[in-house]
């Protein structure tokens, strides 16, 4: 095992489907293309915190899906909750 998948996996809050919790239903609508932080396939994947933080914020997975980053850490882009939270703060 490389020392970058080991990374990945401690550093990437990411889940794809055989990972989710069972009790959380895995909407395709909210997920992003990604590599699974638990057993580091790339596959359609699930920020669940992120998706916990627009959820308080009152939106719904059509909203999340059209106007927001579905993963911090995707193939394109690495971002911080701080950072989700600026680019929420000016959209509103």
């Amino acid at each position: 095992m490389s020392n970058t998948f080991i990374n990945m996996q401690i550093c990437n809050p990411n889940l794809c489907e055989g990972c989710l919790p069972r009790n959380i239903p895995a909407n395709f609508n909210v997920a992003d293309t990604g590599i699974c932080g638990k057993c580091g396939e790339l596959n359609e994947v699930w920020d669940l915190d992120l998706l916990d933080l627009y959820r308080s914020k009152g939106l719904s997975d059509d909203e999340i899906w059209k106007n927001y980053p579905r993963l911090r850490l995707s193939v394109n882009n690495v971002l911080s909750i701080q950072m989700v939270k600026q680019l929420f703060e000016k959209r509103l």
